[in-house]
């Protein structure tokens, strides 16, 4: 899989609608397993900082506010960066967490 850091922030499911504490994992920045949390400055490489400070990145989250394990639901996030520093989180239902294969 790689590398990835986490962001760790509470935020609404878009699927189940429910408030809770979420794991975001994404693949920008210093890729060294880093916890991130809203407010903090994301540590980049010498050659990979915006020049701007503004980044949307995207990330992977699980909702796990549903059980049974079956059910939890998956989907992607826009990680939000601005002057350098994590500043929030939106879900992108709008796009697929997995690619669909048809075998033939």
């Amino acid at each position: 899989m790689g590398m990835f850091n986490n962001l760790k922030l509470n935020m609404r499911c878009p699927v189940c609608n429910k408030s809770h504490d979420f794991e975001i994992e994404f693949k920008f920045g210093l890729l060294d397993l880093h916890e991130y949390s809203i407010g903090d400055k994301v540590e980049w490489p010498p050659f990979g900082y915006p020049t701007d400070g503004r980044f949307n990145g995207e990330g992977y989250a699980v909702c796990e506010a549903s059980p049974p394990i079956e059910a939890r639901h998956e989907f992607l996030v826009d990680v939000l960066v601005r002057n350098g520093l994590i500043v929030g989180a939106v879900p992108r239902l709008d796009r697929e967490v997995h690619i669909k294969v048809e075998l033939k």
